[in-house]
């Protein structure tokens, strides 16, 4: 016979045990609330990355603005550099240069080491490494970006006074294992100059930036990828930012895309799809001739939606 103390104990015990219905019903709602969440949380992650990057093109639109104080223009998206002693060849560079710097010795390359040339006669760099090449300056010693010389002659030489660098890049060089760090990279070619990633986690490639070149025109001059700047219709003569620059982010899905056309494929306005070449306005290749960017950036274009730029806040996708 049990005695009272025991029967009270075992009431307490039964009373305090879950069931296993009662079990499958907690993970039941646990399981829902997780499905509520985390999308929510999902969502928030992505938003708050992508203000990052565009903060991040904000502080580069301001550093570019300090860079045309300076220099009477904005940087550059292509540039040809010779090692000293060659003949600069390319007259477009050689004329670029002049207006920076109108005293520069082209003899002597402004002082640029003959090392970053690798043994070549001559260094193309593309969008990507104009931004950091001009924003940032020349690699010192001690593997930062430090900017130019203000000796008017020499501007690519170490030492003495300077100017810039007019953005701080997160990284530098180390040289113990020759590679660049932080989110400093040089892939896109691999030869000597960086490009710069956005803060996007695992971010793959650079951040592409175009020149309207003072309003003359953008040039598909970036190098780093096969992508136009965007242009508002299919004819390619109203861009985004005409007289400045674009910026532009891969994205989350870490692809470019081919840019050019964005809010309307139609080129010459008569609301007919024309499909022969050379006046194809079917750049997505889905058989409609559209007019919104959310149509726009369909078919092929797809990879494109999550591009972000200095020209429209949020992802290109929800630009309607």
């Amino acid at each position: 016979m049990r005695s009272p103390g025991n029967l009270t104990r075992n009431a307490r015990s039964q009373r305090g045990a879950f069931t296993l219905i009662e079990l499958l019903m907690v993970m039941a709602i646990i399981a829902i609330l997780a499905a509520l969440i985390l999308p929510a949380l999902g969502s928030a992650r992505r938003a708050a990355t992508r203000a990052a990057v565009q903060s991040d093109m904000e502080s580069i639109g301001a550093s570019i603005t300090q860079f045309k104080v300076h220099f009477g223009m904005e940087p550059p998206s292509s540039i040809q550099l010779f090692a000293p002693g060659t003949t600069w060849s390319h007259a477009p560079s050689r004329a670029l240069i002049k207006r920076m710097w109108p005293q520069f010795n082209f003899a002597t390359s402004g002082g640029l080491n003959a090392a970053a040339f690798g043994g070549s006669s001559s260094l193309t760099l593309n969008g990507s490494e104009c931004l950091t090449f001009f924003l940032g300056g020349i690699r010192g010693t001690s593997g930062a970006l430090i900017g130019f010389s203000k000796n008017p002659r020499e501007p690519f030489t170490e030492g003495g006074s300077r100017q810039g660098p007019f953005f701080e890049f997160k990284g530098g060089y180390d040289a113990a294992s020759s590679k660049w760090t932080g989110r400093l990279v040089d892939n896109f070619p691999a030869n000597g100059v960086p490009e710069y990633l956005d803060s996007i986690p695992s971010q793959t490639r650079p951040l592409l930036y175009f020149s309207s070149y003072g309003g003359t025109g953008y040039r598909a001059d970036n190098g780093t990828a096969s992508m136009l700047a965007y242009f508002k219709d299919g004819s390619l003569q109203n861009p985004y930012k005409a007289d400045s620059y674009q910026l532009i982010s891969p994205g989350f899905d870490f692809t470019y895309g081919q840019g050019g056309t964005l809010d309307n494929e139609d080129r010459n306005g008569d609301g007919v799809l024309q499909t022969a070449p050379p006046n194809n306005e079917d750049v997505n290749a889905n058989g409609a001739l559209d007019t919104k960017t959310s149509q726009v950036l369909g078919g092929t274009r797809a990879a494109e939606r999550d591009n972000l730029t200095n020209f429209h806040t949020g992802e290109l996708g929800d630009k309607d």
